[in-house]
């Protein structure tokens, strides 16, 4: 890694007291073998996100003044988010039955050409 860097930036990551972080670090930066990526499932920041999804799957966009449509499209984009962080952060899939509802709820955006409308604005994914 110093070869890359002036310093080696391993040391100051791994002195974190962020068990996913170490957990990655350890995985994908030094091959090393790591418990089950399951475990990161469990830590109290993950299901501080899982606590707030909605009986839909989704996750609620905060804001106190929007109409029905809106609020429907604004928590697609928030489900987004909360998946993104999820799976990046804390290495969630499709084993995990939360994520899956989840993902069913932004899959009923989905259009007949198969793209996502109304994350981006009008824009589309």
């Amino acid at each position: 890694m110093k070869k890359y860097f002036n310093y080696d930036p391993l040391k100051p990551l791994l002195s974190v007291n962020n068990k996913a972080l170490k957990y990655f670090i350890t995985r994908d930066l030094l091959n090393k073998k790591v418990d089950t990526i399951r475990d990161l499932w469990s830590l109290p920041s993950a299901q501080e996100i899982f606590k707030k999804q909605q009986d839909d799957g989704s996750w609620k966009y905060s804001t106190k003044k929007m109409n029905v449509q809106d609020q429907k499209l604004y928590n697609q984009i928030e489900t987004y988010r909360q998946l993104g962080i999820l799976t990046e952060k804390f290495g969630l899939n499709n084993e995990n039955s939360m994520i899956r509802k989840g993902v069913e709820f932004l899959f009923k955006f989905q259009t007949d050409e198969g793209d996502f409308r109304g994350i981006y604005g009008n824009q589309y994914s």
